[in-house]
């Protein structure tokens, strides 16, 4: 069961990320994101919506998340473990539809970051190889 939400305001006029969110990696369930969506200054009427979030993360994977609720102009997410198992940006939208047709996507951005509170850049094997290899 989530314990601490996370309010943001995404605005869909704006096509670049408009709000960034820290959280800690491997904690699960613990996170629940509340995407208020406005247009201009106006909250949007999300009735009959459906939700979901597409992340990018550090490691290049995207995953798109449909276990999302709707709520008057807000969409809530608990966040899931392999959201966070992976420190660093994770580059986020959130795409809601209706009738099977985006009506509203909007930009946000997730930091990810270890106990200590730091957020490290992803390594990848090829890369850590290459490290090895010039010492």
């Amino acid at each position: 069961m989530y314990k601490i939400t996370r309010d943001i305001t995404l605005n869909v006029n704006n096509s670049v990320a408009q709000s960034t969110i820290t959280m800690q990696q491997g904690i699960a369930d613990t996170y629940r994101l509340a995407i208020h969506i406005i247009k201009g200054e106006q909250p949007q009427d999300l009735s009959g919506c459906s939700a979901r979030i597409i992340a990018t993360k550090p490691d290049g994977t995207t995953v798109e998340y449909y276990d999302c609720t709707v709520s008057g102009d807000t969409v809530y997410y608990v966040v899931q473990p392999q959201f966070v198992e992976v420190l660093g940006d994770v580059e986020c939208y959130v795409k809601i539809s209706k009738s099977n047709a985006t009506v509203y996507a909007a930009r946000f951005c997730c930091v990810i970051t270890d106990a200590a509170g730091e957020s490290k850049p992803y390594v990848t094997p090829e890369m850590y190889g290459a490290v090895g290899d010039g010492i």
